[in-house]
């Protein structure tokens, strides 16, 4: 009877141990398939991310480009009449030579919700930063000339760029190895250099 006893516990034991063993094994898979998919999420919607921008920032320093031309041209013949006219004939012209890349509005409505949903904190601030920009640059009052439009609204890309590549690094590393959760963010650097200089 004392042997059947062992055997009944050694057996009850060891079903306990198969089944802890699967149940964790499995809780370890369903994490380990939902990282991933959020990391495929991620790349896809990073991807989009740096495609629109580089879009975004060749149609705006176009646009800021112009703009600088047609004001020196209303500079040079100030008796000249009809400079909207005018601007607006060269607005065709360049649209007519220049193929608009960015997203359509709806497009864009769905980056920016996956954007909120996907995208890291810092990856996020430093988009906001870049349309927040190019949203200046849009407002002739606001717009800055085009050479330092296009300084600061790269240096601003490249910052962006810079957080996708850390973040794609971070996931490449084991989880052992230590992760930052930002990149060296060279902007920054730039304009508090840029402002220590006025």
């Amino acid at each position: 009877m004392l042997v059947g006893m062992e055997v009944l516990l050694s057996s009850l034991m060891s079903s306990v141990v198969l089944l802890l063993a699967a149940w964790l094994g499995y809780g370890f898979a369903v994490r380990q398939d939902e990282r991933r998919w959020t990391r495929e999420q991620r790349a896809a919607l990073y991807v989009d991310l740096l495609v629109e921008a580089n879009a975004e920032r060749e149609w705006l320093e176009d646009l800021v480009a112009r703009r600088d031309l047609q004001s020196v041209r209303a500079e040079r013949d100030p008796d000249e009449r009809d400079w909207a006219a005018i601007a607006a004939e060269d607005d065709a012209r360049w649209d007519a030579l220049h193929t608009d890349t960015r997203m359509t509005p709806p497009e864009r409505a769905r980056l920016g919700a996956m954007t909120a949903a996907w995208a890291s904190d810092e990856v996020l601030r430093r988009w906001g930063r870049l349309q927040g920009y190019g949203g200046r640059a849009l407002l002739p009052v606001t717009a800055p000339p085009a050479s330092l439009f296009r300084v600061e609204f790269g240096a601003m890309f490249d910052a962006l760029q810079t957080q996708i590549r850390h973040e794609f690094d971070a996931d490449r590393r084991g989880w052992w190895q230590r992760r930052a959760t930002a990149a060296h963010d060279a902007y920054d650097d730039w304009a508090q250099r840029a402002r220590g200089s006025h």
